[in-house]
């Protein structure tokens, strides 16, 4: 059997924006519909579980690129919000703080994050297989898709 190498990426950082008052107060403010006012209020709650993800908190990650995505298709962010999306760059040290005004940094920061959680769970799937093929094989395909997610940030936004 060949040998595998794991590799795990460490996590970017964020936080949520100084100026986060509550979602409501925002939407209050932005004279916003109803609709958008519980939008707003959906993505500061997801955002503020992504500031605070660990390695295991996958389903944060994939539900707020979700929003991003969603909110990028309806144009809330050009139309309602502008926000400056801060990370800090996970492979520098010291950690740079990078900010942009760009949903579309923003959804390559999480997916970037998406690809280093993969990392993770294939690397401790790896270490908790004892050659078992169904844990391999789970193993393989986590390390698969972070390589995708990885490729996939390479190509597109670079």
């Amino acid at each position: 059997m060949a040998e595998i190498v794991q590799t795990v990426i460490p996590l970017k950082k964020t936080s949520l924006p100084e100026y986060a008052e509550s979602a409501n107060a925002i939407a209050q403010h932005l004279n916003l519909q109803q609709e958008h006012q519980e939008d707003v209020e959906a993505f500061y709650g997801l955002r503020a579980r992504v500031s605070m993800a660990g390695v295991e908190d996958l389903q944060s990650l994939v539900d707020y690129h979700a929003v991003l995505e969603d909110f990028e298709q309806r144009g809330i962010f050009d139309n309602f919000m502008q926000f400056n999306f801060a990370w800090t760059c996970a492979l520098q040290e010291p950690q740079n703080v990078v900010s942009e005004y760009s949903v579309s940094f923003e959804r390559s920061c999480v997916m970037f994050n998406l690809g280093s959680v993969q990392s993770y769970l294939a690397s401790r799937d790896f270490q908790m297989s004892d050659g078992k093929p169904a844990m391999l094989d789970k193993a393989y395909r986590q390390y698969q898709l972070a390589a995708s997610l990885f490729n996939h940030l390479r190509t597109k936004f670079m």
